[in-house]
Parts: C-alpha cells; sequence; structure tokens
C-alpha cells in the first residue's frame, strides 16, 4: 500500500485522527468563545473524532501524506469584530497542532523514554502535527493561512486577495463549488449592507451567494 506496511498505518492512524481532532476542535472553541454558537449547535466543539474526520480525507492523509478533515462551520457576523475573530478562528487550528507537538516532544526528552514502546507513536504524533500546522498555515485558499492573510490585508489589497478566495468557511478540506454558498447558510440575508471601500470579504461572499436564513450545515469537498 504505498510502501506502507501495517506497523507503520498503526503509528500512522492515531496520529493523524488526533491531530485533525485536535485542529478542528481548536477552531470550534475559538469561535464558542468569541461568540459564535454554530459549532457548539452543530455538534463541533468535541473532541470525539468522530464528529471531525472525513473517511476519505484521512485514507488521503495515510496514503498519500494530504488529506482533510471536515470543515468547522463559522458564521463571522456572530463576532463583536469579524476580521479579528476570523484571524484568530483561523490561527487557532495551526496553534493547536503547534502546541500538541510541542508537549509531546517534552515527554520525548523525559529520562527513560528511550526504548518504551510508545516512542514511534509519539514521534509520529510530533512529525504529523507539525507538517499540519506548517501547510495549513500556506496563504493558499482554502487553507488557515489564506484565511489569516485575509484578516491581515484591507482596502483594496483585501478586495484583490478575496476574488481568489473560495467561498466556505475555516476549513482543512478541498472545497467542491457548490458547498460553497451552503458553508454560508444562516446568515441573514436582509442584514447584508451594501458594498463600500472596506466591505468584509465574507459579506460580499454571503451576498453573492444569495443566501436565505437556514441553519448552518457541515460542508464536504
Amino acid at each position: 500500500m504505498l510502501g506502507l506496511d501495517l506497523p507503520t498505518l498503526l503509528v500512522l492512524l492515531p496520529a493523524v485522527v488526533v491531530a485533525t481532532t485536535f485542529h478542528e476542535y481548536a477552531h470550534a472553541l475559538i469561535a464558542d468563545r468569541l461568540g459564535d454558537p454554530t459549532p457548539r449547535r452543530l455538534g463541533r466543539l468535541s473532541l470525539n473524532p468522530l464528529v471531525h474526520l472525513d473517511v476519505l480525507g484521512t485514507l488521503f492523509f495515510v496514503l498519500f501524506r494530504f488529506g482533510w478533515a471536515k470543515p468547522v462551520p463559522v458564521d463571522p457576523r456572530n463576532f463583536a469584530n469579524p476580521r479579528q475573530g476570523m484571524l484568530q478562528v483561523a490561527l487557532a487550528g495551526p496553534l493547536a497542532n503547534i502546541t500538541l507537538a510541542f508537549a509531546v516532544g517534552l515527554l520525548l526528552r523525559s529520562p527513560g523514554v528511550t526504548g518504551n514502546p510508545w516512542v514511534a507513536a509519539a514521534d509520529m504524533l510530533v512529525w504529523i502535527n507539525l507538517v499540519l500546522a506548517v501547510f495549513n498555515l500556506i496563504p493558499i485558499p482554502p487553507l488557515d493561512g489564506s484565511r489569516i492573510l485575509e484578516s491581515l490585508l484591507t482596502g483594496e489589497q483585501a478586495r484583490a486577495y478575496a476574488r481568489i478566495q473560495p467561498y466556505g468557511t475555516v476549513t482543512d478540506s478541498l472545497p467542491a463549488r457548490g458547498s460553497r454558498c451552503r458553508a454560508l447558510g444562516g446568515v441573514r440575508r436582509r442584514a447584508v449592507r451594501r458594498p463600500g471601500p472596506q466591505e468584509p470579504a465574507w459579506t460580499r461572499r454571503i451576498r453573492r451567494c444569495g443566501t436565505e436564513p437556514r441553519t448552518q450545515q457541515p460542508t464536504h469537498s
């Protein structure tokens, strides 16, 4: 199986599950703390891997070292400051992975660790978390890095960058165009203002999608 034997798979798969679960939970937790009830309402504020994992995405991660999890739906209009809120939510995932990698790395440096049977699994967990964090910081849509960059840009730069952004939520998935408008469901159309020089990119996306009030659903790619 692409050079992966059974012992390697038994070490790799749990590491992928733990890393992606912490990543998505961090997105949901920060969104909830900032005032958006959407992740909690949809059951995503949980450390249960089953609510975050995408079966196909996990399989791709195991086979090709590249995969995805279910995106966490986020409604930025619930944040006191939508731009700063989205920045914090986007940063939460990679920072959670870096923190977990650092904590496990410290354990690996503890006296008497060498020779323990769980060292290989811990090494893999550190590696997977670092790969997931670094990869998601790349400023290419729909990765977290693109949301971070968009939140930092202003004026014409923000509008130009928003034009290349897929319409979606904070995600570690490969987005399908048909799911992009659904990701913005639940944002009331009547609340969308006319475009202006500083109009946030997510407001323009809502207006283009023509969303009506409805419950947000997790989207797949």
